[in-house]
C-alpha cells in the first residue's frame, strides 16, 4: 500500500504523531528509514518535500508481529497569512482603528486541494459601514464571510495582542497559521456646556419670533471636544453625526386644529440646509446645536420635544471607514402659547452640561429630520346614547 499523508510540522517526532493518528502503533525504531519515535532522524525543510526513501509504516495484526507495512508519502503542507504582497505569519504588527485589514490565507504547495477555509478574527469588528444623509449601516463580518480564503474587514475598538487565525482544510485534516494585531485607537474628550430654552426674539439664527434652545451668542448646547492620535499613526479626519430617536413638533391653529411631525425610527439630524456630516464650528474639531421652530401669527401654541445623540466619529489616512470615539446624548422641550403679539414659555427642559461616553457602536439610521412634514392631527369624539336600555360608546373621528 502507498497512501499519502499530509503534516504540517519539519519536526520530525511531531510529523511521527501526526501519522500515527492513521495507524495502531509506532514503527520498528530500528530502521531510521521508518517512523520511529525513540532513535533515528528525519528532517522535512520544505514545503511539498517528499522523504526519499519513503516512511514504512508498520502494524501489528494481533500476532504480535509488524507484519502490515507498507510505504507512506509525505507531504509538508505551509499555511501562511499574507497581507498584501507580505507574509505576516507569525509576526506583530501595529494598525488602527478605521483602517482597512485585507488578509489572504495561502495553503502551500500551490495547488493543494483545500476544501475548507476559517477565519476567527477578535471582536470588535465589521465588513463595512456606509453612511449618507439619508441612511447609515454596518455590515457584520460573520457567517460565510469567515469562510473565504481572503477576509477584508476593519476593527471598531482598540487592543493590543489580537491574534488572527487562519484555518485550511487539506484531506479531511485542519493546518492553521496565526498573526497578531496591536490596534491603536485616539483618545478623546468633550465637555459639554449648554444654554437654556426661550420663546422670543432672540434667537439670532433668522428674525422673528422663534421657541428654541439657545442661541446665536449663547448655544443651545456647545461640545469642546480634544482628540489624539496614538504615536505612529497622523492624519487622520474627524467628523460629527447626530441622530435622533424621539423628535417631535406640534402645533395648534388659531381654529383649534393642530399640526404634527414625528420622527418614526432613528433618523439623521441634517440640520438646515441639509448638511452631512454635522458641520465644526469655527474652532474643530468641536460643534455645537442650538434647535429652535418658528412661531407664526395663525398658530396658537406650539411644543417641541426633542431626543439626540452626537457622534464624535474618527476616520485615519489610507483606505479605512468612520469609527465612533464618543457620544453624547442630550434633549430639549419647550411648551409655548401666544399671548397677542407675543407669545409665553408654559413649561421647557433641557440637558444640563451632559456627560460624553466612550462608545465603539456605529450610529444607523433610515431617513432625515429634512423628509418629516406636518401633518394633520385627528381628533377623537366620543358620544354615549342609549340603546334598548344600555348605554352604547360610539366612537368616531373627524378632522
Amino acid at each position: 500500500m502507498s497512501p499519502a499523508y499530509n503534516v504540517s510540522h519539519t519536526n520530525h517526532a511531531t510529523a511521527c504523531m501526526q501519522l500515527r493518528a492513521a495507524y495502531s502503533t509506532p514503527c520498528n525504531p530500528e530502521n531510521t528509514s521508518e517512523c520511529g519515535f525513540e532513535s533515528g532522524s528525519l528532517t522535512v525543510t520544505s514545503e511539498g518535500a517528499t522523504l526519499s526513501p519513503p516512511i514504512q509504516i508498520c502494524k501489528d495484526s494481533g500476532g504480535g508481529t509488524w507484519d502490515k507495512c507498507g510505504s507512506v508519502t509525505v507531504k509538508v503542507i505551509k499555511v501562511i497569512i499574507k497581507q498584501g504582497d507580505n507574509d505576516i505569519t507569525g509576526q506583530t504588527q501595529d494598525t488602527i482603528v478605521g483602517r482597512n485589514i485585507g488578509l489572504t490565507g495561502v495553503v502551500l504547495p500551490e495547488g493543494t486541494s483545500v476544501t475548507a477555509h476559517q477565519w476567527v478574527i477578535p471582536e470588535k469588528r465589521i465588513e463595512n459601514y456606509t453612511a449618507d444623509v439619508n441612511s447609515a449601516a454596518v455590515n457584520a463580518l460573520e457567517g460565510a464571510e469567515l469562510q473565504n480564503q481572503s477576509v477584508s474587514y476593519y476593527w471598531v475598538d482598540g487592543g493590543d495582542g489580537r491574534q488572527v487565525t487562519y484555518t485550511a482544510t487539506v484531506g479531511g485534516q485542519q493546518f492553521s497559521a496565526n498573526t497578531t494585531f496591536n490596534v491603536k485607537r485616539p483618545t478623546s474628550t468633550i465637555t459639554c456646556t449648554t444654554g437654556s430654552v426661550a420663546a422670543d426674539q432672540d434667537y439670532g439664527f433668522s428674525p422673528g419670533w422663534w421657541l428654541h434652545f439657545g442661541k446665536k451668542t449663547t448655544v443651545g448646547i456647545y461640545f469642546d471636544t480634544s482628540v489624539t492620535e496614538p504615536p505612529g499613526f497622523t492624519g487622520g479626519d474627524t467628523c460629527w453625526f447626530q441622530t435622533t430617536s424621539s423628535y417631535t413638533r406640534r402645533y395648534q391653529l388659531n381654529n383649534g386644529d393642530w399640526y404634527k411631525k414625528q420622527n418614526s425610527g432613528t433618523i439623521y439630524d441634517d440640520g438646515p440646509g441639509g448638511t452631512f456630516p454635522v458641520p465644526k464650528n469655527f474652532a474643530p474639531p468641536d460643534t455645537e446645536d442650538s434647535p429652535g421652530t418658528s412661531l407664526a401669527q395663525q398658530i396658537k401654541r406650539k411644543t417641541a420635544s426633542e431626543s439626540y445623540s452626537m457622534y464624535f466619529m474618527y476616520k485615519p489616512t489610507g483606505t479605512a471607514i468612520w469609527v465612533p470615539l464618543r457620544k453624547v446624548d442630550w434633549y430639549w422641550s419647550g411648551d409655548t402659547t401666544r399671548n397677542g403679539q407675543n407669545w409665553n414659555l408654559d413649561s421647557s427642559n433641557h440637558s444640563a452640561n451632559p456627560a460624553s461616553a466612550d462608545c465603539t457602536s456605529h450610529p444607523t439610521w433610515n431617513g432625515k429630520i429634512g423628509d418629516l412634514v406636518y401633518v394633520k392631527e385627528w381628533n377623537q369624539l366620543m358620544a354615549t346614547v342609549p340603546h334598548c336600555g344600555t348605554l352604547v360608546r360610539i366612537y368616531c373621528w373627524k378632522e
